[in-house]
């Protein structure tokens, strides 16, 4: 009788092994339908929008786009890659994307993402410390989110290089990025353009930036409701971002920069901006509009600088307005260091109370790229910038651009913004409206 029941118990017992084996370590990841073997030596080769959707099920992967992908006619709302589970009791987070996605170069096309009462909104939800996208470009973009949106991921905790996004229309409540909507982590050789709309920390490139941004650039227009806008990051908080520069025009309600909304303990290292900023109510500046961290090398080529001029006079006066930073609040560690104005920029004298002006020099358009020591680094070797000259207008881009952004703020190299001069190969677009009367001229690549 004993061994008759041994092989039934044995069975029980391998059941049963079995069952919790399965409830512990989960589903096994779905087979993926194209070629390759999931390796960074091998990795998924996606060639169908249904492929790329089969990312979802293993993200810890590598893949691989082999060629451009056209999400027209489709009538779908993406569901983003790699969205955050938090867990109830160790609090740690699952479901983000870990693994490589090499975009090969290739474009991805009309892309929609709707998650009006969501956060995590892009091609990707939410990339880990481990996850890292390269080589893509995204192309007629449309978002709409509650927080935590950008073009390619809401959030980025891992690296991001050699990426674009053109032709982007989003808007989010908070934490809006033209490429990420908040980034802890490393983007570099990246640049967007297109149009922002939103509440809170909106930038052109990165919403909230915590980690690094090197050698990128974003040609946006910005209208925001709340605080922290920003021309390329919105509210950038210990971050670090160097060698990046903006185009076009930023407006919000307060905290407005044409680089950077606010900088908290931050540090923005040879940058520059171009283009207009407008706060309805205050703190408006040149490259930033609350300085609590560190300026050093930049320029603000900005064209104008306005706060509103609906509230009482007594409040009137609390305003701050600057050519450089709207505040520079050197009690919270604010510090400025050779970063110079377009000595021609417009502002409306009458608010100015505390911006950050004086400490900074005043040199025309035509000279600010000029030979002298101090502006050595613009050619110097080693750093990734270019002094080139379009239509007599020297611009510092970097070494791999053959010109401008697609769609520029144009600043007059002789000082006179009677009339924009036209760039060639470049055709001039309807004006666009920023909310405050001014018509900001935007010329578009034919």
């Amino acid at each position: 009788m004993i061994s008759q029941r041994r092989p039934l118990h044995f069975l029980f017992i391998c059941s049963l092994i079995f069952v919790l084996f399965s409830f512990f370590i989960g589903p096994a990841a779905a087979a993926f339908s194209g070629a390759g073997n999931g390796t960074p030596s091998d990795p998924y080769q996606i060639t169908t929008i249904a492929q790329l959707d089969e990312v979802r099920h293993n993200l810890s992967a590598s893949y691989i786009l082999m060629n451009d992908l056209d999400f027209s006619g489709s009538n779908l709302s993406w569901e983003p890659i790699g969205e955050a589970d938090v867990d109830s009791k160790s609090g740690q987070l699952s479901g983000l994307f870990s693994g490589q996605f090499d975009g090969n170069g290739k474009t991805i096309r009309n892309l929609s993402v709707s998650y009006p009462e969501r956060s995590g909104a892009g091609l990707f939800g939410h990339v880990g410390q481990r996850g890292e996208i390269t080589n893509l470009t995204l192309d007629n973009v449309t978002i709409s989110a509650q927080s935590s949106a950008g073009s390619l991921a809401g959030q980025n905790d891992g690296i991001i290089r050699n990426c674009s996004a053109v032709h982007v229309a989003a808007e989010a409540f908070n934490d809006l990025g033209g490429l990420v909507g908040v980034n802890n982590g490393f983007i570099s050789n990246c640049f967007a353009t297109g149009h922002l709309s939103g509440g809170n920390m909106i930038g052109g490139l990165v919403g909230i930036n915590c980690g690094v941004v090197n050698e990128s650039y974003a040609s946006f227009s910005i209208c925001g409701t709340g605080y922290d806008a920003g021309g390329l990051v919105g509210y950038n908080f210990k971050g670090r971002i160097w060698d990046c520069y903006s185009f076009g025009s930023v407006s919000s309600n307060s905290i407005v920069g044409g680089l950077a909304g606010g900088n908290y303990e931050g540090i923005i290292d040879r940058c520059y901006a171009v283009g207009t900023v407008y706060a309805t109510r205050d703190y408006a500046g040149g490259l930033v509009g609350l300085n609590q961290g560190y300026l050093k090398d930049s320029y603000a080529l900005t064209e104008s600088v306005d706060v509103g001029t609906d509230y009482s006079s007594e409040y009137a006066q609390q305003k701050s307005i600057g050519k450089i930073a709207g505040v520079n609040d050197d009690y919270c560690t604010g510090f400025i260091f050779w970063c110079y104005y377009w000595d021609e920029m417009t502002t409306n004298e009458k608010f100015r109370k505390d911006g950050d002006n004086e400490v900074t020099l005043s040199v025309s358009s035509k000279d600010v790229w000029g030979t002298a020591g101090q502006h050595f680094y613009w050619n110097a070797f080693g750093v990734p910038w270019e002094l080139k000259d379009f239509a007599d207008y020297p611009l510092p881009v970097f070494e791999w651009q053959e010109e401008p952004p697609g769609d520029v703020s144009y600043l007059n190299p002789d000082n006179s913004m009677e009339k924009p001069k036209k760039l060639p190969g470049f055709e001039l677009a309807a004006g666009i409206f920023v909310g405050i009367g001014v018509v900001l001229f935007i010329y578009r690549k034919r």
